[in-house]
């Protein structure tokens, strides 16, 4: 009964971070595996548009963030928080609060990083 208590407990936190957030999963290459329907909704991409693209491209250009930084802090197992600024697919501004974390195997390999996002256009 332990198990399913745990099972189920993931499966509202998870409810809760979906609905509240939008959730970014990201390999290890830096291409987009999974983006929920919040973040689909507020860029106006498909999440089938944005799956296999590169979260660089995404982001443009013109975009201020030192991505080596965020690297050496996610391969250090650290989480990196800061804002991201990008274009949505109808080229609309969107600020972001952002944390982004490495997601580890059981034997604590890094496999994926889940970006958390906030937005916070004003």
């Amino acid at each position: 009964m332990e198990n399913h208590d745990a099972v189920n407990e993931l499966r509202n936190f998870r409810f809760a971070i979906d609905e509240a957030t939008m959730v970014v999963y990201i390999d290890q290459y830096g291409k987009i595996t999974f983006a929920n329907k919040n973040f689909c909704d507020l860029t106006g991409f498909k999440e089938s548009e944005l799956c296999g693209r590169r979260v660089h491209d995404i982001l443009g250009k013109n975009n201020l963030i030192n991505f080596d930084r965020i690297a050496i802090n996610l391969n250090k197992g650290a989480s990196w928080k800061g804002e991201i600024f990008f274009k949505g697919s109808f080229n609309q501004n969107i600020w972001m609060h952002s944390t982004i974390v490495p997601l580890n195997d059981e034997i604590g390999k890094e496999q994926h990083y889940m970006a958390i996002l906030v937005d916070i256009t004003a």
